[in-house]
């Protein structure tokens, strides 16, 4: 599965699709900006949401992100997906 996610700061849209590019389902969950949350704090969050029942089945994940502007604030993303 692939994870494509649009994230602000206080809500982010997931899709959730096949290898193909069709998307199967959708999700929310709070919005994930990096000057605002830290990565232990996103991993909790989606720990405890609909997307935990999937994660060994997801191959690919596109996430764009308000706040993901630098290397620093992409890597607090990328370390806890």
């Amino acid at each position: 599965m692939i994870l494509i996610a649009d994230s602000g700061s206080t809500k982010c849209s997931w899709a959730i699709c096949d290898k193909k590019g069709t998307i199967i389902d959708r999700c929310s969950t709070i919005g994930f900006n990096p000057y605002f949350i830290s990565s232990s704090a996103i991993l909790n969050k989606l720990e405890s949401s609909d997307l935990a029942d999937i994660k060994e089945s997801v191959s690919k994940v596109y996430f764009y992100g308000a706040g993901c502007s630098s290397e620093k604030m992409n890597k607090i993303v990328e370390d806890s997906i």
